[in-house]
């Protein structure tokens, strides 16, 4: 099997999305989500505190610039660097500039659930972070993550390792599910 060294800028569209400022948020509507929420989402855990925007908002930023859909990946990318989130369904939610770099329109040699898998191992989330800048709170930007080279196999491949972690990450959350079934229940 021949690996490809692919620069992330070839590998995927890197971006952000559109400024929110406080003054458009709601009590309720569509989540808004910043590294704290994505890192909740990555690690299955409940989300807290949740901001919104208005829906009107929301689709404002849909029609104009796109917002996050299923098979795009946000990368924490301000203090917590390098947590993934691949976006599974088509939910909606919008998420905050400068904190979070969004991962869309992937080329057709890359699979995003191959590159999500990519950026939790251990050599390329420290390879990564190497890359970040910052005493107090790192970051890292998006132009430095478009130049990192990455090794992809062929697509063939990309697809049958992917679909061997998501069958382990099913399983996974399906044990997790049944031990807070069981913990619910032994506090009854």
């Amino acid at each position: 099997m021949k690996l490809t060294r692919t620069k992330l800028s070839k590998a995927a569209e890197i971006t952000s999305s559109k400024r929110i400022y406080m003054s458009d948020y709601t009590n309720y509507g569509i989540p808004f989500y910043r590294s704290k929420e994505i890192i909740d989402l990555f690690h299955n855990s409940k989300i807290q505190d949740i901001l919104y925007i208005s829906e009107q908002k929301y689709e404002v930023i849909k029609s104009r610039f796109g917002v996050p859909q299923k098979g795009d990946i946000l990368f924490t990318s301000v203090g917590t660097i390098g947590i993934p989130y691949l976006v599974r369904d088509n939910e909606k939610f919008y998420f905050k500039d400068g904190n979070l770099t969004w991962f869309r329109k992937f080329s057709p040699k890359v699979k995003p659930e191959f590159l999500f898998y990519l950026f939790q191992s251990p050599s390329i989330k420290k390879r990564i972070i190497n890359y970040s800048k910052g005493s107090s709170q790192s970051a890292i930007t998006i132009e430095t993550l478009k130049e990192i080279e990455l090794d992809f196999p062929p697509i063939e491949y990309q697809e049958k390792i992917t679909d061997i972690l998501s069958s382990y990450d099913d399983l996974i959350d399906t044990n997790r599910q049944r031990i807070k079934l069981l913990e619910d229940a032994a506090r009854l």
